[in-house]
C-alpha cells in the first residue's frame, strides 16, 4: 500500500482489534517536521474506532499493540489525497505520524 510504520516502543499491551474504541496520541507533521495537528498540544488524546480514521491510520493501528509507541508515514493516497485538508494539509502530501496507543 506505500504505508511505512516504525515501532519506537513496543508495549506489552493486547493487540488492537476494529472493534474496541482506542485511545491514541499523536503529532502529524510533514516530511520537513512541520506539525499541522497535535493531541499533546490540546492536552487531550482522541479516542475511536479502527476503520473511523484515514486509510493510512486504519491499515498501520492493525499492525500495533495497547502501550506501541510508533511511526506511520503515509503516502499521500493513504491521508488526504488530492484533496488535502483545507488550512491543514496541501493535496497531494506525505504525512508522518508520532502516536502513542494506550
Amino acid at each position: 500500500s506505500g504505508l511505512y510504520y516504525l515501532i519506537t516502543k513496543e508495549g506489552a499491551g493486547d493487540p488492537l482489534n476494529t472493534i474496541e474504541k482506542l485511545t491514541v496520541d499523536y503529532k502529524g507533521s510533514f516530511l520537513d517536521g512541520k506539525v499541522f495537528d497535535s493531541s499533546y498540544d490540546r492536552g487531550k488524546p482522541i479516542v475511536f474506532k479502527i476503520g473511523q480514521m484515514n486509510a493510512g491510520w486504519n491499515e498501520g493501528l492493525k499492525y500495533l499493540k495497547h502501550g506501541d509507541e510508533a511511526i506511520l508515514i503515509l503516502p499521500s493516497r493513504l491521508g488526504y489525497g488530492e484533496k488535502g485538508f483545507p488550512n491543514f494539509v496541501p493535496p497531494n502530501t506525505i504525512l508522518r505520524f508520532d502516536m502513542k496507543i494506550y
